[in-house]
């Protein structure tokens, strides 16, 4: 009788913890579901599109007949309609699924409508989310009408359906950010700088005195100076920024004796508000849309520790696979003068109206004459025609630069001018070079052009002639490999720095034998120096002196509305 109440109480216990493993997978399986839903969400959706009737409105000096979807838009730039559903949806991201449609041929009144150009011959459907408070909405716009590959007829859309899928995308933070701002209370004090050009930079007791700072008995190891010097915030939020200021590795003449006395100063690399990019192996600018200014802070900290120092770097011991006496160069003109709607951040320079031609003048000295010169040109013309041209020239060296494909024209909605980008290369045997650009009006009178920027490419010399030099080099840049770079004109060098990273500046030992100063460092990537007579400097402007503040302090905030003080 034990062993069977001992069998029954066994089959129990199986039963109710197989009844508790039944349970547990149906709820792991129910909150597996339900999160699955709560991510992604699809719903089937059959769309019958709606067309008004052909209709007309009056320009300055045309009529223009157009026709599209009730929920839709015409383009004006491409003559095609597009037709605009909304859907609500739980979720920051869509993606459409097409299953079937239908189209039927354009009328006569229709394709009257239609201008002369390339058409697609699909209907393109394109998915994106908008939000307000947190509301979401699918939209779905696609090209209502196509050219039916097959028998080459015009097709609007009448019908659509298919598969809309919207999800929630996890959006995990990655990203560590400091507490605590290098202004905050107790950090010393702040004095704010500016500067409009790249360059190396001095700074004597005269120039501290005038601050306001306090020269007695100063430590040296109580300065340092803070900033950034990357040029204009990127407008994608994903990509890199620095966090808050950063600290600048600087030289101090006397800092041997720990005080900064009255013959002793402070040289420091800055970067000025315009940034460079490589594009194609050409050297492209990169010009600060908002301001003219870059801003550093110099910091007097008695009671702070850390003093950043341009400290010797490590050169390498291998053989050379190239040997580096050459340069790339450039230089560029784009004059912020005109913004010709009055609106957006577009700005252009010198007009092509009355007067046609413009010279610009360049200069590299050590000019290699047996490499043209790269040249970049991004104009703009506003005519009926498509006559008008640029021609381009340095010395007897010209080029003619294509028309454009279409007019700007001169309607109410036509673009006010139209814009192209030209690359190409002329001759020259002088580094002193003038560019002229003339504009050709090709019997179109009321026609006008722009110059937005003028971008020169060279090759120099390896040889020391002014105050201070920048470098670099794209040859032999690849994983590996080691450069020697050979500066002549030893004499007039004072010293080398790397700049490639401006915020850890470190000097580069030198070489000296027969008039040449060298040295070798790893190519694995472009690298950025600079050469000094110790001749010349150049001296920031002062502002004024910076309150302590913390913003890095501050609660998170839903939004945040910055004005001007006038506000």
């Amino acid at each position: 009788y034990r062993f069977d109440v001992f069998i029954y109480n066994v089959l129990l216990e199986y039963f109710y913890i197989m009844k508790l493993l039944r349970s547990c997978f149906f709820t792991i399986t129910l909150v597996f579901i339900v999160s699955f839903v709560a991510v992604a969400q699809q719903k089937t959706i059959s769309i019958d599109l709606n067309w008004s009737a052909v209709k007309s409105y009056v320009t300055f000096n045309n009529t223009i007949n157009y026709f599209q979807p009730v929920k839709g838009r015409w383009d004006i730039e491409s003559s095609v309609p597009y037709s605009i559903q909304a859907f609500n949806v739980h979720g920051d991201y869509a993606n459409f699924q097409l299953q079937d449609l239908e189209s039927i041929e354009l009328t006569t009144s229709e394709l009257t409508c239609l201008a002369v150009g390339e058409y697609p011959s699909e209907f393109n459907f394109v998915t994106k989310v908008t939000s307000s408070r947190k509301n979401f909405k699918a939209i779905i716009e696609v090209n209502a009408i196509r050219v039916n590959s097959q028998t080459g007829k015009f097709e609007k859309l009448t019908n659509y359906s298919g598969v809309l899928t919207a999800s929630v995308i996890p959006h995990i933070q990655t990203k560590n950010y400091v507490t605590s701002s290098v202004l905050s209370s107790g950090s010393g004090d702040w004095y704010k700088i500016g500067l409009t050009k790249d360059g190396i930079y001095k700074l004597d007791f005269e120039y501290l005195s005038s601050l306001g700072v306090e020269m007695n008995n100063l430590s040296t190891n109580s300065i340092n100076i803070y900033g950034n010097g990357a040029g204009m915030l990127p407008e994608d939020n994903n990509s890199f920024r620095y966090d808050d200021l950063s600290k600048n590795s600087i030289f101090i003449e006397g800092d041997d004796d720990g005080i900064f006395n009255q013959n002793d100063y402070i040289l420091f690399y800055a970067k000025g508000p315009n940034t460079w990019s490589l594009n194609g192996g050409l050297f492209q600018h990169n010009v600060h849309q908002y301001c003219d200014t870059s801003y550093y802070f110099i910091n007097i900290n008695q009671s702070g520790a850390n003093p950043k120092r341009i400290a010797a770097m490590s050169t390498s011991s291998a053989i050379a696979t190239s040997v580096i006496s050459t340069f790339n160069d450039f230089a560029y003109v784009e004059d912020e003068t005109y913004n010709l709607g009055k609106s957006g951040r577009e700005w252009y320079g010198d007009v092509f109206d009355v007067q046609t031609l413009h010279n610009y003048s360049f200069n590299f000295p050590n000019f290699l004459s047996q490499d043209s010169v790269s040249i970049s040109l991004n104009t703009l013309i506003s005519s009926t025609s498509t006559s008008p041209y640029y021609t381009v020239s340095i010395g007897s060296s010209i080029k003619q630069l294509p028309t454009l494909n279409s007019p700007s024209g001169n309607g109410q909605y036509n673009p006010y001018a139209k814009q192209k980008l030209n690359t190409f290369k002329l001759g020259t045997t002088s580094g002193d070079m003038i560019v002229a650009i003339n504009f050709n009006k090709a019997g179109s009178p009321s026609s006008v052009g722009w110059l937005d920027f003028l971008v020169l490419n060279v090759k120099r010399q390896l040889s020391m002639v002014s105050s201070q030099m920048k470098f670099r080099s794209l040859e032999g840049i690849s994983p590996g490999n080691v450069s020697e770079y050979r500066i002549s004109n030893e004499s007039n060098v004072e010293g080398v720095w790397e700049i490639t990273d401006p915020r850890n500046v470190g000097e580069v030992p030198l070489v000296r034998n027969s008039g040449i100063a060298s040295f070798k460092m790893n190519s694995d990537s472009l690298r950025s120096f600079i050469s000094f007579d110790g001749s010349s400097y150049f001296s920031p402007h002062f502002f004024h002196k910076v309150e302590p503040q913390n913003l890095h302090s501050l609660a998170y905030a839903d939004m945040i509305i910055i004005n001007a003080p006038l506000f």
